[in-house]
């Protein structure tokens, strides 16, 4: 897995600052539990694999990401707090 670049981390924190949120890479479950992270830091927060996750939005059990841009391979970062309900919910 390739490291998020800082001068990103630093973009994606400017556009949630004015919401109060802020993102890590990678982000673990002693973390605060608001905010937001990506595909890796919600598997790592879960503990549940990629494909669970993606069964679960296709479900419509699990709200998708929120994409960071409009290419293919753009972020898309999960919110902890969905993923908190979700875990809650199952």
């Amino acid at each position: 897995m390739s490291k998020i670049p800082p001068e990103v981390v630093t973009a994606i924190n400017t556009l949630l600052a004015p919401y109060g949120e802020t993102y890590t890479p990678g982000l673990a479950k002693t973390v605060a539990k608001s905010g937001y992270t990506n595909w890796s830091g919600a598997v790592k927060y879960t503990g549940l694999s990629k494909s669970t996750l993606q069964r679960a939005i296709r479900a419509g059990h699990l709200n998708p990401p929120h994409k960071m841009s409009e290419s293919m391979n753009g972020t898309a970062l999960f919110e902890i707090s969905e993923l908190d309900r979700f875990i809650q919910s199952h």
